[in-house]
């Protein structure tokens, strides 16, 4: 079987010991280190990918400016699916009547740092590992 190598590194690593995705919930069991194929892809599990399980903590915040514009975006019938939201909602804030939910919305999408709760990026991107250098005494 080919695989796609997302780390070259891992090209050396030997296909028995990767551990294989078969549900998304295996992600909840990987740990730090761990080689993973998915899908014919091979990556190295790391403190910046996220398990299913936190995924499902994210699902249940509620974002009220989201959720008041959700019902503009997609119209009586709450349809879901088959839809590109963000073009919908860049769509209706650029009309001349735009809706002042959808507008508040698309407005906070672009102040992202102004925002009080925006994670910083210590919290959103990998952190280096501190290393530590030697001190010869002379």
């Amino acid at each position: 079987m080919k695989y796609f190598y997302l780390d070259p590194d891992l090209v050396r690593a030997n296909p028995r010991d990767f551990k294989e995705a078969k549900t998304a919930s295996d992600s909840d069991t990987y740990k730090n280190g761990d080689v993973v194929e998915a899908w014919d892809h091979v990556f190295r599990w790391n403190s910046a990918c996220v398990p299913l399980s936190k995924w499902g903590e994210w699902r249940m915040m509620s974002d009220e400016l989201a959720d008041a514009a959700l019902p503009v975006l997609t119209g009586s019938g709450e349809q879901d699916g088959g839809t590109d939201l963000l073009a919908r909602l860049e769509a209706t804030t650029i009309r001349t009547h735009a809706d002042a939910a959808a507008k508040k919305l698309w407005q906070q999408l672009h102040e992202g740092l102004k925002q009080p709760l925006w994670p910083s990026n210590e919290l959103v991107l990998p952190q280096p590992i501190p290393t530590m250098s030697l001190m010869i005494a002379t």
